[in-house]
């Protein structure tokens, strides 16, 4: 039984690199029900010009211009062909155009 734990600890500790590199790669936010910054990567700070310490807990919507997290709500679930609606974000160095795709935590998912 020992043997099998150690394989089973090594395929998720392989599982979890390969996750840590793809979101690396990636510019992900999570944003919990009320729209406050839960999660984002390096990409995303880099992408959106903002610290993550300075991003987690804040409003979304105050990062994005006229992001409404309502457009991407429906009985808790993301609406389909949102990534053709267009934001902006304002940064020092310039705007920044995104296109946001959206899904759902479960409503009792917590760190």
């Amino acid at each position: 039984m020992p043997r099998r734990a150690g394989e089973l600890s090594h395929r998720l500790a392989h599982r979890e690199e390969m996750l840590e590199t793809i979101l690396a790669s990636m510019p992900v936010v999570v944003l919990d029900r009320a729209g406050k910054v839960h999660f984002l990567t390096p990409f995303a700070c880099t992408l959106l010009g903002i610290a993550e310490k300075d991003a987690i807990g804040r409003a979304f919507s105050s990062i994005v211009d006229d992001f409404d997290l309502s457009e991407f709500q429906t009985g808790g679930e993301a609406l389909a062909g949102e990534s053709d609606r267009a934001w902006t974000c304002h940064r020092a160095s310039g705007t920044v155009p995104l296109s946001i795709q959206a899904g759902f935590l479960p409503g009792d998912y917590a760190n």
